[in-house]
């Protein structure tokens, strides 16, 4: 008889106990507590990550503008708690208490919003679960497709949508698309079908119940954990909408608290003010999303609160449309379930993409004519007008006020938005195509060919004054307005970006450096300074517009056009010289390369890290409010020059006020545009409330830019720039893809600061990349 082989004991748990003499060292739990170090620390690390963002926020709050650039920036000051409290007093005041309009904007349309888009989806999500009906899968699948569709797909058919209607620039733009969540659908759906017994339905459908009351009283309280989850999900993405709010809003009365946040943000290098208030405002915007998460987690915590465990189906695949529970669903072939399933959702998804996709590409010929448009019939409206101007220049609203108290009968509303490049420009066009843009329109002068090019500007040279405005401005700002057309006028300079060079008196006195009037000179005095331990600048990778400037004061030109093609010309010799100048003081490390406006920029002006700082007229208020610690520090001399006793200047900047294509009142459009950029008193507003230097000639007489500046050593500076501006290039045109250009060569810019590549490779780059743009769009190219 053979005896049988030996076992060993079971555990309790299951587990097989160990056998005699085996060993025994206890590797399992050892693994263990390194495999839950680790996990720790690795979640550790992702928190530290999440948290250090909100916690930069929290701390920053704390500090004065000055002290944001010059304290840590990860831990409070001395005076952290009154400080904060004014920063709060200041956000809440400030432009009439608009942040505070702001946030009730955000909490109607995100409360209200999500609570009825959560009732919509429950009723939706329930029927779909709950009634058997012809076309009830395919309802279903294309709801999901929905979700998988984004939501900037279907901004600008909303958009075009909601013009035809006459909706746009109202609350029911942002409020009416925000009540439709295919997710939220979808959970209430699956949600319904596992929670909500057909057995319970049955029942009160046999105690007389209608089915409208049952849903209520018995179904919703079933289906309450997921309800609250569409809510939570449906809020916070309202809250946090900011794509839809920026092509359908102008009037910042209306604007939610992102979208108002970032036209403040916008606005910082012209207002500096502006970056505590935006930092702080950051801060307040985000605690209503943390109570919404903390009265939901103080709920499911709530004593005696009962938790109904529910398998939740991943797709819902019966015949019966209850659908299966994970389980289930991992129990069938795979190729059964799902393939069958997922082409359906692909082929809905198909269609609705197709369909949202399409109103996209329905933009306008962009071809444009280039010989020169006829002057728009000017003739004056009959009766009362009312205009609508768009801008981002802050007061202008208050500028406004002057001219609508002694023109009753040519009232102007104004709409406040961020700058060109941030959305405006974008809502231009989309209102253009929709026609109801608004009449005028703040466009900077890089920015006006491309609206040339697409057909958006009135030509308003037959409006009455108009043509004989051109002596009362600069002569090359009338160039840019012109495009060099005969009998044509496409808006009214407004202000402009002389340029010059701000430099610390003080240090190059102390060091015995002689200030630099060549661009050689400029190159000795950068390795004297940094020999002393600071730059004599900073290259700007992401300001190509200021790399432009320096090609204009060199003879330059990046573009040209004959009446029928463009010509793009990056690589002159004179952006040659410039960009090689560049490029030698970059690969000698005597430039620093710091991001422009950021804190860590406005540090190294406020600690004498840089020493001068080439740009335009606004930058001197750019400079006191950023390093204020410097104050009768600063003078103002002319820009180097390429050669020895030369006079000429650059540009960096500057705006026009255009009328935009389908105004119906052109002619007092015009005449309100040529009060707002000629009139003594409203120059002076603008420049006293929004740092703009006219681009009228009347400005030099003007008392704000007649005497000296405190912080400039009691200097007349605008006297060095007035000059400037008379000497710049009046022939210096703009291509039609400025904004594509000036990303493209910044790229550029960015890899050669690394290390890949030069300046010069950039701009070649940028050539040909624009080049190409401008086939794409079918703008006449010369080869």
């Amino acid at each position: 008889m053979t005896a049988a082989p030996a076992t060993t004991p079971r555990s309790r748990r299951g587990g097989s106990t160990t056998a005699p003499g085996a060993d025994t060292r206890a590797r399992g739990p050892r693994q263990s507590i390194m495999s839950r170090s680790a996990a720790m620390l690795i979640m550790g690390v992702f928190t530290l990550y999440f948290l250090t963002p909100i916690w930069w926020l929290l701390t920053t709050s704390t500090k004065t503008g000055g002290e944001i650039t010059s304290t840590a920036p990860l831990w409070f000051t001395a005076n952290s708690f009154g400080t904060f409290f004014g920063n709060l007093g200041r956000l809440f005041s400030y432009g009439d208490g608009l942040f505070g309009r702001w946030l009730l904007n955000s909490a109607l349309y995100a409360g209200v919003g999500a609570l009825i888009g959560t009732v919509i989806a429950a009723m939706c999500g329930y029927a779909l679960a709950k009634y058997e009906f012809r076309g009830r899968e395919a309802i279903f699948n294309i709801v999901l497709s929905g979700v998988l569709v984004p939501a900037t797909a279907l901004a600008l058919p909303l958009f075009l949508i909601f013009s035809q209607v006459e909706l746009t620039n109202t609350m029911w733009a942002v409020f009416l698309p925000s009540l439709v969540s295919p997710f939220g659908v979808y959970l209430a759906r699956i949600y319904a079908a596992a929670s909500v017994p057909g057995e319970l339905l049955e029942a009160a459908r046999l105690d007389g119940s209608g089915e409208i009351r049952t849903f209520f009283t018995v179904s919703t309280r079933l289906m309450a954990p997921a309800l609250v989850t569409i809510f939570l999900f449906q809020f916070v993405a309202i809250w946090n909408n900011f794509f839809l709010p920026l092509i359908m809003l102008r009037d910042q009365a209306l604007f939610p608290v992102t979208l108002g946040l970032y036209a403040w943000n916008s606005q910082i290098s012209q207002i500096p003010e502006l970056r505590s208030l935006v930092i702080v405002g950051a801060l307040v915007s985000i605690v209503p999303l943390i109570i919404a998460f903390l009265a939901r987690a103080v709920l499911e915590q709530r004593p005696g609160r009962r938790r109904r465990q529910v398998a939740l189906p991943i797709f819902p695949t019966s015949t019966t449309g209850v659908g299966a529970s994970a389980p289930a669903l991992l129990n069938q072939p795979i190729g059964k379930t799902m393939r069958a399933h997922y082409g359906k959702v692909t082929a809905a998804f198909a269609m609705i993409s197709a369909l949202a996709l399409s109103g996209c590409s329905a933009g306008g010929d962009s071809s444009g004519a280039e010989a020169g448009a006829e002057a728009a019939p000017c003739e004056a409206s009959d009766g009362p007008v009312t205009l609508e101007f768009t801008t981002w220049v802050p007061g202008m609203d208050q500028v406004v006020e002057l001219w609508n108290e002694a023109n009753p009968d040519i009232q102007v509303t104004v709409q406040t938005g961020p700058n060109g490049n941030s959305g405006t420009y974008q809502n231009f066009f989309n209102q253009i195509q929709a026609g109801n843009a608004p009449d005028l329109g703040q466009i900077e002068y890089d920015a006006l060919p491309n609206f040339r090019v697409q057909d958006g500007l009135e030509n308003i040279a037959g409006c009455e004054g108009v043509a004989d405005a051109q002596d009362q401005f600069v002569d090359w700002t009338w160039g840019q307005v012109t495009f060099g057309e005969e009998g044509s006028v496409y808006a009214v300079p407004q202000d402009s970006g002389p340029m010059a060079m701000y430099y610390r008196a003080d240090l190059f006195e102390e060091a015995g450096i002689e200030v630099p009037t060549t661009w050689e000179e400029y190159a000795t005095a950068a390795e004297e300074i940094k020999a002393q331990g600071s730059y004599i600048t900073n290259f700007p990778k992401t300001d190509v517009n200021w790399f432009a400037g320096m090609v204009w004061q060199n003879g330059g030109q990046w573009f040209a056009n004959d009446g029928e093609n463009w010509d793009v010309n990056l690589t002159s010799p004179e952006s040659e010289e410039v960009a090689t100048y560049w490029q030698d003081l970059l690969s000698k490390d005597l430039v620093s390369t710091l991001p422009s406006f950021s804190d860590e920029w406005n540090a190294s002006f406020n600690t004498g890290q840089q020493w001068t700082w080439v740009s335009a007229v606004w930058g001197a208020t750019t400079l006191s409010d950023g390093a204020p610690d410097t104050a009768g520090k600063w003078a103002v001399a002319p820009m180097p020059q390429w050669e020895d006793g030369g006079e000429t200047a650059g540009n960096w900047g500057g705006s026009s006020t255009a009328v935009l294509k389908g105004s119906e009142h052109p002619a007092e459009a015009a005449k309100f545009a040529l009060w707002l950029n000629t009139d003594p008193e409203a120059l002076a507003l603008a420049n006293e409330l929004g740092g703009l230097y006219p681009a009228a000639k009347s400005a030099t007489d003007l008392e704000a830019f007649a005497g000296g500046v405190d912080y400039y050593g009691g200097q007349k500076i605008y006297d060095v720039f007035a000059d400037a501006s008379s000497n710049v290039n009046p022939d210096f045109t703009w291509g039609p893809t400025m904004t594509q250009t000036y990303t493209d060569v910044s790229d550029g810019f960015g890899a050669a600061i690394g290390g890949s590549g030069t300046l010069m490779d950039a701009l070649e780059t940028g050539q040909q990349k624009t080049i190409d743009s401008l086939k794409a769009q079918s703008i006449p190219v010369s080869e």
